[in-house]
């Protein structure tokens, strides 16, 4: 899934130094942007690969609810109110910690409660629990301050799955036919490979060192959940982590493998969560780094500007198309111009089928039937289809 993709990135990365989930709002229309407040004239420092369609419906406003979103009658925090990211513009009055802490907080500490997220490093914000009326009355004590306002939503893995090995043997070469080897240069020695997704089996035998010395190659690097465990009861996460670093099926097969675990073990995530992993993997990285995102939605700018925010940080990140068989400049953060978009071919050279395509995406690479480890033993392995 998206093999030449990662390789190259690995090797881009060596020498510097030396997946698809779609996305399903729970509440409004997917890609909600709910307002732009502030005087400020900053332009965003993110580039998209097809502006002309940027959030498409959005309006620079803040807006009355959505058809089938009514505001809540609940109390400010309270869990049953919608969830809300807000981008704040990058001023020293504007940090998340001036609005959000008690005592230094606009209205004397009244949303320090609702505050459960907060953004340094790949963008300037936070994310907030709120009913909408409680939040016009945030907006309005924070003006000047916020630059968007996106409701929460959640992010569901997208995959299929069954048939043959080959993915290996044809991203080391041009044309047809395959040559039924593997040849490759470079074993990602010293490279830090980020994998957000639903976390990876560490112990799984596809993980050992090149060398054969014991333990795994796989860290525990972090985890979006109350638990600090990073182990993937999914599967995609561990799929995605072998055909990247495995032995016997990945490209980088001596490469680091650090779990960034954000989806649940039915492979969901909330913006928000996602958001704050990029934040937290941009301040804290190992370098050499690249982050393999298996991510992506409708039009949502406050991702677009995360991503953006790990390649600002040094990172080098892979970015899956998406799964919808449409344009990719339509999907976040596939459209982020500092992000190379991975579509998927088949054994044939063929277009998948469902895979997105476009403008947006930059290259193109085996993604049907991939033969990689399964999270199910340490020495399991399954088929995944998808542009991950």
């Amino acid at each position: 899934m998206g093999l030449l993709l990662l390789l190259l990135h690995v090797v881009a990365a060596t020498t510097s130094a030396l997946g698809s989930f779609s996305a399903v709002h729970t509440n409004g229309k997917p890609g909600t942007r709910r307002g732009l407040l502030g005087d400020g004239d900053e332009s965003q420092r993110w580039m998209i690969k097809n502006p002309r369609k940027l959030c498409t419906g959005c309006a620079p406003v803040y807006r009355t609810p959505e058809e089938g979103v009514t505001a809540q009658s609940v109390s400010a925090g309270d869990m049953e109110d919608p969830a809300w990211v807000v981008v704040l513009y990058k001023r020293e009055e504007c940090r998340p910690e001036e609005l959000c802490s008690e005592g230094e907080a606009v209205g004397s500490g009244r949303f320090n409660s609702v505050c459960y997220e907060r953004y340094h490093a790949t963008l300037n914000g936070m994310a907030l629990r709120m009913n909408e009326t409680n939040l016009a009355a945030f907006l309005q004590a924070a003006r000047g301050c916020v630059q968007e306002v996106w409701q929460d939503g959640t992010l569901s893995v997208s995959m299929s799955q069954r048939s043959p090995p080959w993915g290996l043997d044809r991203i080391d070469q041009r044309s047809l036919p395959l040559s039924d080897s593997y040849t490759y240069t470079s074993d990602g020695t010293g490279v830090h490979a980020y994998v957000f997704d639903t976390g990876i089996l560490g112990s799984h035998d596809e993980f050992r060192y090149l060398d054969g010395r014991p333990g795994s190659r796989v860290q525990q690097t972090y985890s979006g959940f109350q638990s600090s465990d990073t182990t993937d009861c999914h599967g995609h996460g561990t799929h995605v982590a072998a055909t990247l670093g495995g032995l016997t099926h990945g490209v980088a097969k001596n490469v680091t493998l650090h779990a960034v675990r954000i989806l649940d073990c039915q492979g969901n995530a909330q913006y928000s969560r996602v958001i704050k992993a990029f934040d937290d993997i941009a301040e804290n990285h190992l370098s050499p780094a690249v982050a393999v995102l298996s991510l992506g939605g409708e039009p949502y700018t406050a991702l677009d500007v995360a991503a953006q925010g790990l390649v600002d940080a040094g990172i080098s990140v892979s970015v899956a198309a998406g799964n919808d068989n449409r344009d990719a400049c339509m999907q976040s953060p596939a459209r982020v111009d500092a992000v190379l978009t991975v579509a998927a071919t088949s054994a044939s050279d063929s277009i998948y089928p469902d895979s997105n395509y476009g403008e947006c995406v930059d290259i193109f690479a085996p993604g049907v039937n991939i033969l990689s480890a399964s999270h199910s033993s340490n020495s399991g392995t399954r088929y995944m289809t998808g542009t991950s």
